[in-house]
């Protein structure tokens, strides 16, 4: 591979300082500013807003900092309409 992405983390990397949007396997979305993250994908967030699923925009919480475990994520991925 030559553009840049041999490891999953140098893609990761350049989240961080960034809004992303975080699913979980239960459907959810997390919507937050990505701090840090580590090998297993664990994920610190701020500003981090969840919604109860992609589509609904209605049952939202806003919880400020958030912890993610790496386990419970299925895709991590710039934020809609922000601009990566």
């Amino acid at each position: 591979m030559s553009n840049g992405y041999e490891k999953p983390f140098n893609l990761l990397k350049e989240y961080v300082g960034n809004t992303v949007e975080v699913v979980r396997h239960d459907g959810s979305v997390v919507n937050g500013t990505l701090q840090a993250f580590d090998r297993h994908v664990n994920m610190v967030l701020t500003d981090a807003i969840v919604y109860s699923n992609a589509t609904d925009s209605q049952h939202q919480e806003d919880v400020g900092r958030l912890f993610q475990r790496g386990g419970s994520v299925t895709d991590v991925r710039p934020a809609r309409g922000d601009n990566q």
